[in-house]
């Protein structure tokens, strides 16, 4: 379809729905009036003038008239269903051009619009999305459940529960990051990067036994991959075995230690371990490539030793221009 014909498409379906919103005019007047008329016969009785029916007749008269004008007013400012579904269409995509643009906080601001002008799983997810990268994580949670509640489909269900479970565990509810991870992997089974994240849970939750189960299943799922060697390495540390530790993290740097998201795993493990500068010299490069990682750190007990130096530690955090790696549909 060429550009001209798009554009008068468009440009009729916002004249329909402009008119639609006519349709509301005959419940909105029945409505007002009906209220208008009970009033003043309320009042009428009370005050009980001696006025000639006819002008009793016009007082009413006028009343009607104000009330049908008012129901016109009211309906004429109020947008149509139609409407609403176009202009969050819009806002939406005005949002993924922004974050394309890497404009975030117009892309929040549009997805936020686009959800409250129309329910929709893709409105919700896609708000949830951008909310957990600028570390919004309260929104976030708030967007995933909505938007798990909006689902249609299995797939979406799962990936709400997931991303959901992902914010649930960075603002320490533990428990409800358990379940949602676990019910992800029901279906899910061979995702290494929420095992390594269940595994985290189970770590803060004091069970080593099924922090470590999980750490080995997702090396195994991913054996090339850096992140989950680390997340074992962590697990292996708090259960004593310093050399496995180290090994687990030699790996882990071999593996792929370009990532952001390596580097932020491998970084907490160097605070496990006690390697101070070197834990800072990675989460400090994680931060400035991948934006996402400075609010998550700001919040994650495994830098507890970092926080000892509280101005290193928030310059480290600093984040010079935000910047994110990915789409919106990569990996939370």
């Amino acid at each position: 379809m060429s550009g001209s014909r798009v554009g008068d498409t468009r440009v009729l379906r916002e004249v329909l729905g402009f008119l639609e919103r006519f349709q509301d005019i005959p419940v909105a007047a029945w409505g007002i009036s009906t209220g208008t008329i009970t009033v003043f016969t309320g009042l009428y009785t009370l005050a009980d003038p001696d006025w000639p029916s006819r002008v009793v007749l016009g007082v009413l008269a006028g009343v009607v008239f104000a009330a049908m004008a008012l129901a016109v007013a009211y309906t004429l400012m109020k947008p149509s269903r139609s409407e609403r579904i176009l202009r969050a269409q819009r806002d939406y995509d005005k949002g993924c051009v922004a974050f394309e643009d890497k404009r975030y906080a117009d892309a929040v601001s549009m997805f936020d619009s686009a959800r409250r002008q129309d329910e929709r799983y893709s409105y919700e997810s896609k708000y949830g999305r951008v909310c957990l990268r600028l570390g919004r994580y309260e929104n976030a949670v708030a967007a995933f459940t909505r938007a798990h509640q909006l689902a249609v489909v299995k797939s979406e269900r799962s990936a709400a529960r997931r991303n959901r479970g992902v914010a649930f565990f960075i603002t320490n509810q533990l428990g409800s990051a358990l379940n949602d991870f676990s019910e992800y992997l029901e279906s899910n089974k061979k995702s290494s990067v929420i095992l390594r994240h269940r595994a985290l849970v189970h770590y803060h939750r004091g069970d080593f036994a099924k922090a470590e189960a999980d750490a080995r299943a997702a090396v195994q799922i991913a054996p090339t991959n850096s992140a989950p060697h680390s997340t074992l390495a962590i697990v292996l540390a708090a259960a004593g075995d310093t050399d496995g530790a180290h090994r687990s993290l030699e790996k882990a740097m071999h593996a792929s230690p370009e990532s952001p998201a390596a580097q932020y795993a491998a970084a907490q493990v160097y605070a496990a371990l006690g390697e101070i500068d070197e834990a800072y010299n990675l989460l400090t490069v994680a931060v400035q490539v991948d934006s996402r990682f400075s609010p998550r750190a700001e919040r994650d007990p495994l830098f507890d030793p970092l926080r000892a130096d509280s101005a290193r530690f928030e310059s480290a955090l600093e984040v010079v221009e935000w910047k994110f790696l990915g789409s919106l549909e990569d990996d939370a």
